[in-house]
């Protein structure tokens, strides 16, 4: 099922719907130069999709995404990604945290 059709099947349920997805994937330091401009691209992607739906629908998009030379993971790793060196670490995740709190605060109001 396409996300736009569950938004609005969601809509008449209730008043607001959060979507919020990683930040950019080929920034992740496990991935190969190849790989990573590839995942960056398919985020980039995805990315238009949420702001698209967002735009005709009642789900609010919070966006992760930093281009590369902003983003935190990219530039300080160890710090912001897990062992695996692919997902967040806490830090990592309490970053992304202070992006959707206040979000969620102004929704809920």
């Amino acid at each position: 099922m396409e996300l736009r059709t569950i938004i609005q099947q969601l809509a008449g349920h209730t008043n607001h719907v959060v979507m919020m997805s990683s930040g950019n994937v080929g920034g992740a330091v496990m991935f190969s130069p190849v790989e990573a401009e590839k995942f960056e691209a398919y985020t980039r992607d995805f990315r238009a999709m949420f702001f698209a739906v967002q735009a005709d629908t009642i789900m609010t998009y919070v966006d992760l995404f930093l281009e590369p030379e902003d983003d935190f993971f990219t530039q300080e790793p160890k710090v912001y990604t897990s062992w695996d060196e692919l997902h967040p670490s806490s830090q990592g995740y309490a970053e992304w945290y202070k992006r959707l709190y206040p979000v969620l605060i102004y929704l809920l109001r």
